[in-house]
């Protein structure tokens, strides 16, 4: 447990949740263990760490696992994927007031189709609108709350990407795993490594045969620069 076990996050990883986290709110050293279950942030009072340093030791477990790299003041957090799938992010003093770290699921194992997400009155003519966005090549955001389904939506809408167009991705970390979802197509993905960043991995993809760009997630302002960026050299 004190050199390879993540405490309560052990258990509940297997569970179907969206995430968990640790870290994000505690008492005297009482940090409650918190998930997100379909969208919802759920404290589960019943279940805590056992103070900020088995928070720490799990961070630095996480790290050394994954092969996530070394945490110090000056490199105040990491990103990593998850041998699963999901992505695991991991702070510290001084970026973050206390060591804290969020896992995120990303359930690969079947692709909901978009009238599963998109449905109730209406909704014949909103599935029809994504579509014609889609087919017409209009540049498209997709926003909300985390857990909100975003990643889903996006996933469900690439059946509407004509099969003779080629996508590629650019993301922060692998989330979408769309060649998983579409082993048929013709896919691959991108992300920011401490070699590359994100505008060299941009650069890149554009000469990689690709038809249609899709960037994972727009969370910084540089990042939006960098969707204006794709919308102005033609890519859908």
């Amino acid at each position: 447990e004190k050199y390879k076990g993540n405490g309560p996050a052990d258990e509940l990883i297997t569970f179907t949740v969206d995430g968990i986290s640790g870290g994000v709110s505690g008492e005297r050293d009482n940090f409650s263990v918190w998930i997100m279950y379909k969208g919802n942030s759920v404290r589960l009072s019943f279940l805590n760490y056992d103070g900020e340093e088995e928070i720490k030791r799990i961070c630095r477990n996480l790290c050394k696992s994954y092969g996530m790299g070394q945490l110090s003041e000056k490199r105040g957090y990491l990103v990593a994927e998850l041998s699963d799938g999901s992505r695991a992010a991991v702070a510290r003093p001084p970026f973050c007031e206390n060591w804290s770290f969020f896992i995120r699921k990303f359930r690969t194992e079947r692709v909901l189709e978009i009238e599963d997400i998109v449905s109730g009155d209406g909704s014949e003519s909103v599935i029809k609108i994504i579509e014609y966005l889609v087919k017409g090549e209009r540049i498209t955001a997709i926003t909300g709350e985390q857990g909100s389904g975003k990643t889903t939506l996006l996933a469900a809408m690439v059946r509407f990407i004509p099969q003779r167009l080629n996508i590629r991705v650019e993301e922060m970390s692998f989330e979408l795993h769309l060649r998983k979802r579409f082993p048929e197509r013709n896919i691959v993905s991108f992300k920011e490594t401490d070699g590359v960043c994100l505008q060299e991995g941009l650069d890149f993809t554009k000469k990689t045969d690709g038809n249609v760009t899709i960037l994972g997630e727009a969370a910084t302002m540089q990042s939006v620069i960098f969707l204006v960026q794709i919308a102005q050299n033609a890519s859908s």
